[in-house]
């Protein structure tokens, strides 16, 4: 062994060993592959199917409306600017109770699509309305895809919503707490005391609220949406109703309300939340209003958290602009000594503005006595940092003269042309009002004229004197509403409203008293409906600027001689004096009749054109 010598392979040799260890690997691996590998010759591949999509939750969102007061007109308008979002998962309708519905005049499809705006008899009021709309998708085999559904009415404004949650849809927080058992959120919550004729427990408030689909199903078939006639049986059977039907079934209720953390539902004792008090009402939740965004809706005409909701307001129509400008200084007008204990300017300083604003609402001139009365007033619009002029103009020619006259030019006077007359005037004058918010606040006394009226008269009235006469008079006499002249007709004492002043608590009664479509408001109405009190219970007085007027109270001060005798004056014998007194006075007709009947008024109207008497 140790002489052999070792044969040394060559490369060839090694790469032909290196191919056939290929090859004897290749067929080991094949030989494997056929004894191993299963026999698929019985398995069909899988078919690949792709989920079922998981269907949208939508949701539906009812707007009852009714156009009966300033503040129904204004809600809608701000319903519309800040509580309509596009979402393919959310659908809006507004259902009108009437033909009447001056904010859906001109608006963008975009908004809501006109097929969306439906228009019905006023009949059963906003749970009618509500209950029209579910029928109507019933019908079409929609209605059972709505998995939640809002239900809002125009005597609320809203959505208020914090910026933190501007990102997030505002139908989000009712959703919230539509979990687990709870069929119905509304935005307040009342527990109603043992009555005859009401059952009691806790319930949801109607103007403004959300249900499931099953809830919906629940409430329908108890007769909830069922409409009729008369309002007390639509909130005994419908807003009360609503609650009742899903605790019955088992269900719960809850609200955006703080006070409370968890729902309500089939309780062994009746609850006395709130001790039995509407949460919505003015400081009726242990002294305080419902803040905006506590419960995103809140009733204006109740005067819920109202100065909250005119700041809001104003925040919320200005969202974008840089500068928002300094608030007036203002005090909220409940801060009154009759209502809240007097305090001192350290603990309250801000107050009530003492500026005043003339609102007119001049229509086109229905004969040239009218014309010429809007050019005569026009004659005393001079430049003020008191005195604000705000003109709403319905005709283009009246425009023209405003412009002749030149005091569009003034800092103190706002021009807005309308189109179309959609509102009666006492409505025009409040909902000119309410578009304000906040800004109103600034103002201590309001002024409201239309064309038929003739004024101011006398040389002590000229310029801006006959606002501060009136204003005067106004505190002097500690009345809410000033007229210049007031007389009995038909047993029944009525104002001319073409001209009238008011203070803040005029103001509310105006707002919530004033029909949107109660044709010739303007010759005033009977002063037993607006006497006794306004949507806070304050009383409310009234004076007139006439000789011999005296400061109405109460019911009763129509039923005195004295008041009787004060204004039983006819027109035909107002004397110049008498003129003078009260500024101004109805003018409508310069022909022979008016010659009659105002002697004195014609007299003084032929001296101004330098006519002989």
């Amino acid at each position: 062994m140790a002489g052999r010598k070792l044969i040394k392979p060559t490369g060839r040799v090694l790469q032909r060993i290196a191919i056939a260890a290929f090859v004897v690997t290749l067929l080991a691996a094949y030989v494997a592959w056929k004894v191993i590998r299963p026999d698929r010759s019985a398995v069909v591949a899988p078919e690949i199917v792709a989920p079922d999509p998981v269907p949208p939750i939508l949701r539906l969102v009812s707007y009852a409306y009714t156009e009966r007061t300033p503040h129904d007109v204004r809600n809608l308008e701000f319903f519309l600017r800040h509580g309509v979002y596009h979402s393919p998962d959310t659908v809006f309708y507004v259902v009108v109770n009437g033909d009447r519905c001056a904010p859906c005049q001109g608006l963008s499809p975009e908004v809501i699509p006109p097929e969306r705006i439906l228009y019905r008899e006023n009949f059963g009021y906003d749970f009618g309305a509500h209950g029209h709309l579910l029928s109507r998708l019933e019908e079409n085999g929609t209605l059972s895809q709505f998995h939640y559904l809002f239900f809002i009415n125009s005597s609320a404004r809203g959505p208020f919503v914090p910026k933190f949650m501007r990102r997030r849809r505002w139908t989000d927080a009712f959703e919230a707490l539509l979990v687990g058992k709870v069929g119905g959120a509304g935005a307040a919550l009342v527990c109603l005391p043992p009555l005859e004729t009401i059952e009691s427990g806790p319930r949801i408030e109607g103007y403004a609220y959300a249900l499931t689909r099953d809830a919906v199903r629940i409430a329908r078939n108890a007769g909830v949406f069922h409409p009729v006639g008369d309002k007390y049986t639509v909130v005994v059977n419908g807003e009360y109703g609503l609650s009742a039907a899903l605790i019955k079934a088992g269900l719960e209720v809850d609200t955006l309300m703080s006070k409370y953390y968890k729902p309500f539902g089939a309780e062994p004792a009746i609850p006395n939340c709130n001790r039995h008090a509407h949460a919505s009402r003015h400081n009726a939740v242990d002294g305080i209003d419902l803040h905006p965004y506590e419960v995103l809706f809140v009733k204006t005409q109740w005067q819920q958290s109202y100065l909250h909701t005119l700041i809001y307001s104003n925040w919320m129509d200005r969202h974008g602009e840089e500068d928002l400008g300094e608030p007036p200084l203002h005090n909220h007008f409940l801060m009154e000594e009759n209502i809240h204990p007097p305090r001192t300017l350290t603990e309250c300083p801000q107050r009530i503005g003492t500026k005043k604003l003339v609102v007119a609402n001049w229509r086109r001139p229905q004969s040239p006595a009218e014309r010429n009365n809007i050019g005569h007033f026009l004659k005393h619009v001079n430049a003020s940092d008191q005195v604000d002029f705000l003109f709403n103009v319905y005709d283009a020619d009246v425009v023209d003269m405003i412009k002749r006259a030149g005091v569009d030019a003034l800092p103190n006077v706002q021009v807005q042309l309308h189109q179309r007359e959609m509102l009666s005037e006492l409505c025009m004058h409040g909902w000119t009002v309410l578009r304000l918010n906040q800004r109103a606040l600034q103002y201590r006394t309001f002024f409201f004229l239309n064309e038929g009226v003739r004024g101011p008269l006398g040389s002590h009235n000229s310029g801006l004197q006959w606002i501060n006469r009136y204003a005067a008079a106004m505190h002097f006499h500690s009345v809410s509403i000033m007229t210049p002249y007031m007389i009995f007709r038909a047993g029944e004492l009525r104002a001319h409203l073409n001209l009238f002043a008011v203070d803040h608590v005029g103001l509310n009664a105006l707002l919530w008293l004033s029909s949107c479509h109660s044709h010739g408001s303007a010759q005033g109405g009977p002063f037993e409906v607006i006497l006794p009190a306004d949507a806070l219970g304050r009383r409310i007085t009234i004076g007139s600027m006439q000789r011999g007027a005296i400061r109405l109270t109460v019911v009763d001060d129509l039923k005195r001689s004295e008041v009787l005798d004060a204004f039983a004056i006819p027109p035909a014998q107002l004397g110049e004096h008498d003129l003078h007194r009260m500024a101004f006075v109805q003018y409508r007709d310069d022909g022979i009749l008016a010659r009659q009947q105002l002697p004195a008024l014609q007299a003084l109207i032929d001296q101004e054109s330098g006519i002989a008497g």
